[in-house]
């Protein structure tokens, strides 16, 4: 049984709300396993990214956008608890401060909770919450409603 494993990631995203106009993010790291069941599971991970944005950040309005690059810690936690095959929590949560800024942050979180009302029919809330030090702004998302997973 595998628990230790490699990874490498890349994204890149763009957000009006956060003020993020162009965000690219590249790193590597490792990941660990330390529960890891059929009703339970616990992920940590940590890394390195390298990341260049173009923020809108206040202090510039009148100069334009702000180009950044900096060098960032990534940790992150996922996980999966599942109650009595009827309710299912699953998270996947980041931290993510830069090495040569403390002020410099990013928080990403989603968050979900399922209840089962049928064969393949769940009660679904989902919570997405991310914050951007930088910038000063951070969005909360909450939704809810069916989940509809059948396999045709």
């Amino acid at each position: 049984k595998q628990l230790f494993y490699a990874w490498v990631y890349t994204a890149y995203d763009k957000s009006f709300s956060l003020k993020i106009n162009n965000r690219s993010q590249t790193g590597v790291g490792i990941g660990v396993d330390l529960l890891k069941s059929t009703v339970a599971s616990l992920n940590l991970s940590e890394g390195i990214l390298y990341e260049y944005s173009d923020l809108l950040v206040a202090a510039d309005l009148e100069a334009g956008n702000s180009v950044q690059q900096t060098v960032r810690n990534s940790f992150r936690m996922k996980y999966t608890l599942i109650l009595k095959k009827i309710i299912v929590f699953q998270g996947s949560n980041y931290w993510q401060p830069s090495l040569t800024d403390h002020t410099n942050y990013i928080i990403k979180m989603n968050n979900s909770i399922n209840i089962k009302l049928h064969k393949w029919v769940f009660f679904s809330v989902v919570n997405v919450y991310n914050k951007v030090s930088n910038t000063t702004k951070e969005n909360f998302l909450l939704t809810y409603g069916l989940t509809f997973n059948k396999i045709f």
